[in-house]
C-alpha cells in the first residue's frame, strides 16, 4: 500500500502542477444523524497551478529522481527532462542511457563508449583555452561530434571562475560543472583532474566529491603541475610587504623611462625645444617621468605586463600560512609535477620566464613552447643593448663637448648619458630583483660590523673607525660595512621547487620537468613527456594508463 501511494503521488503531483484545474462540481457522499446516506453537491473553486516541486520522486519512472533530471529540456522536444523518457533524444531510453544528459549513440547512449573524462584545470587568470593544446592531444570531441586525440579519453576544460574570486568560490564553480557533466555517468571513478598552478589548490579544496545517484567518486585521480602546495612566496610579499613590489616597479619605470624622455626633450627644436631643455636643467622632467610610468606605456610596457601576473589578488588564500589549511589531495591517485627553469646561476632565469609571459605558450604548435626561452632572452638582450648603445653615444658626445661642440644649459648630453647608464644598470640587477620577489633568492643583511668616519686630510680622505652605536645614517660622513648572506632556492621562474613538489596527500613520486618554467610547462617538450608518462606508463602504476584510441 505504501508503494502504491508513492506511485500515485509521483504521477499526480506533476500533472497537477502543469494542467490548469477548471471549476467543477463534485458529488460527496455523507450520512445524516440517523446514518442514512446523503448526497451533497459542492462547487470547487478554480485553483492556481502548483509549481513543480522536484525531489526524489521519479515522475517518469525511469529510475532517475526528478531532482537529478531537473526541469530543463535537453532535446528541446517540449517535455521537461523529469517527464521525458529519453531526455537527450538519442533513441536510448534514460533508464538504459549511461550518458542521458548528452546526445550519444546506442547501445550506451554516450558520445564515446565510456571514455574516461579528463578535467584540465587552468591556473589563475587562465581560462578554458589555457590547456587545450595538450588536452586535445590526449582526447576530445570536435565540433562535428567526432572523437579525436590519441587516447580513449574526453578532455573537458572548466573555466572555474572567470571573476577570479577566492579558492572556495572557484571550487564551488568547478563542483557545479563537474556534477552537471557526471549526471548518470557510470564510470566516474575512472576520471581524473590535471591541474596547473592555482587549479591544483582549487582541486584540493574540492576534496573528493561523491555522486548523489551512484554513490561513486566523481573523480579518483589528481595530477598537479607547478601548483604552490606550500604556498607562494609572492603572496606573502603582496600581503605583508607590498611596498617592496611597488618600489621595484617604480625603480624599473624611472630607470627605463628617464633616458628616452630626456633624449626626446633634447631633440626638440624651436621654442618648444628650448623650453624642454630648460625644464630638464631645472629638474622639471621628473613630472614627465611620473606621467610616463603611470600610463604604463613606452619602453616599460613589457615590464608592466608582469605586474598584473604578479599581483594575483588571491594572496590571502595562497600565502605560505593559508596554504597549510587547504585540504590534502584526497583521491586514491595523487601526483605532482614540478619544474626547475634554467638560469638560476647565470642571470638568465628571469628573461626565460618573461618570454613565456610576453609570448603565450598557447601561441605555439603542440609541445613547442620551449622557444619562449629564446624569445625572452632575445627581448631582454635587445632592450639592454639599446640602453648601453645610447649610453656610449652620449658619452662620446660629452667627451667632445656635447652636440656640435657646444656644452651648456641647452645641451643635456651628460644627463642623457647618465640616464641611459642607469637604465643599463637596471638590467644588470633585474634577475636578482625578480628572484628576490618570488623568494628564489633571499639576502639577509646583518648589523654593521665596521663603522667609520670619513675625514678630509691634506693628502686625501681617510677612514677613522668609530663605535657602531654612534653611527648616524643621516650623516654623509658616517660609513659602514655590513655582513650579509644569500640563500638560493630553485624555482620554475615563479613557484619554488619545494612548494610545487611537496603536496600533502601525494602518493606517487614527484615528477621533475627539467628546464621548463611555470608558464611554458603548459605546452612544451616536458609536457609532451609528462603526457606519455601519465597515459602510456601510468606513472609506474595502472590507474592513469589509458588505452590508445586506434
Amino acid at each position: 500500500m505504501k508503494h502504491t501511494i508513492t506511485i500515485i503521488t509521483s504521477i499526480l503531483l506533476p500533472i497537477m502542477s502543469i494542467a490548469q484545474i477548471e471549476s467543477t462540481s463534485s458529488q460527496l457522499i455523507e450520512s445524516d444523524c440517523l446514518g442514512n446516506p446523503v448526497t451533497i453537491s459542492e462547487e470547487i473553486s478554480p485553483v492556481a497551478p502548483i509549481p513543480p516541486v522536484l525531489g526524489f520522486f521519479d515522475s517518469d519512472q525511469d529510475g532517475i529522481p526528478d531532482e537529478t533530471e531537473g526541469t530543463g529540456d535537453i532535446d528541446g522536444d517540449g517535455i521537461p527532462n523529469y517527464l521525458d523518457l529519453d531526455s537527450d533524444g538519442d533513441g536510448v531510453p534514460d533508464n538504459e542511457d549511461k550518458c542521458y544528459s548528452e546526445f550519444g549513440v546506442p547501445p550506451l547512449g554516450c558520445a564515446v563508449e565510456q571514455d574516461r573524462y579528463i578535467y584540465w584545470l587552468h591556473g589563475y587568470k587562465g581560462n578554458d583555452l589555457s590547456l587545450t593544446m595538450p588536452g586535445n592531444d590526449v582526447g576530445g570531441i570536435n565540433t562535428s561530434g567526432n572523437t579525436t586525440g590519441r587516447f580513449k579519453a574526453i578532455s573537458h576544460y572548466p573555466d572555474y571562475n572567470p571573476s577570479q574570486g577566492t579558492i572556495q568560490e572557484s571550487a564551488d564553480d568547478f563542483n557545479t560543472e563537474l556534477r552537471q557533466r557526471t549526471i548518470n555517468r557510470e564510470s566516474t571513478e575512472n576520471d581524473f583532474i590535471i591541474a596547473h598552478s592555482l587549479g591544483g589548490l582549487v582541486s584540493r579544496q574540492m576534496v573528493n566529491q561523491m555522486s548523489a545517484t551512484t554513490g561513486k567518486k566523481l573523480f579518483n585521480g589528481l595530477i598537479t603541475f607547478g601548483t604552490p602546495h606550500q604556498g607562494a612566496y609572492a603572496a606573502d610579499l603582496l600581503q605583508n610587504k607590498k611596498y617592496i613590489l611597488d618600489a621595484a616597479l617604480e625603480d624599473a619605470c624611472r630607470n627605463l623611462s628617464k633616458g628616452p624622455i630626456l633624449e626626446a626633450a633634447n631633440n626638440l627644436t624651436g621654442i618648444v625645444g628650448l623650453l624642454a631643455k630648460v625644464g630638464v636643467g631645472l629638474g622639471k622632467i621628473g613630472g614627465e617621468i611620473d606621467l610616463f610610468c603611470d600610463s604604463g606605456s613606452g619602453i616599460t610596457s613589457g615590464f608592466n605586463t608582469i605586474q598584473p601576473f604578479f599581483e594575483q589578488g588571491v594572496e590571502a588564500d595562497i600565502n605560505t600560512t593559508a596554504a597549510l589549511s587547504i585540504p590534502d589531495m584526497a583521491t586514491d591517485h595523487n601526483a605532482v609535477f614540478y619544474a626547475i627553469e634554467d638560469g638560476h646561476d647565470d642571470d638568465s632565469l628571469t628573461p626565460r620566464f618573461f618570454g613565456a609571459i610576453l609570448d603565450s605558450p598557447s601561441n605555439y604548435p603542440l609541445y613547442q613552447a620551449d622557444v619562449t626561452d629564446e624569445t625572452g632572452l632575445w627581448e631582454i638582450a635587445q632592450a639592454e643593448g639599446f640602453y648601453h648603445a645610447h649610453y656610449v653615444i652620449y658619452d662620446t658626445f660629452t667627451e667632445h663637448g656635447g652636440f656640435l661642440g657646444i656644452d651648456g644649459l641647452f645641451d643635456n648630453s651628460d644627463e642623457i648619458r647618465d640616464a641611459y647608464w642607469d637604465g643599463f644598470q637596471w638590467f644588470q640587477r633585474l634577475d636578482d630583483t625578480w628572484q628576490e620577489l618570488i623568494g628564489a633568492k633571499e639576502t639577509i643583511i646583518t648589523t654593521p660590523d665596521e663603522c667609520f668616519l670619513i675625514i678630509d686630510t691634506e693628502i686625501g680622505y681617510a677612514e677613522v673607525p668609530i663605535d657602531c652605536n654612534e653611527l648616524d645614517p643621516n650623516n654623509p660622513d658616517h660609513w659602514w660595512s655590513f655582513n650579509y648572506s644569500v640563500t638560493q632556492k630553485l624555482s620554475d621562474g615563479f613557484i619554488l621547487k619545494e612548494s610545487a613538489m611537496n603536496a600533502p596527500g601525494a602518493n606517487y613520486e614527484p615528477r621533475f620537468m627539467p628546464g621548463s618554467n611555470h608558464m611554458q610547462m603548459k605546452n612544451d617538450k616536458q609536457m609532451e613527456i609528462a603526457v606519455d608518462e601519465i597515459f602510456v606508463n601510468g606513472l609506474g602504476k595502472n590507474f592513469f594508463k589509458t588505452d590508445p584510441r586506434n
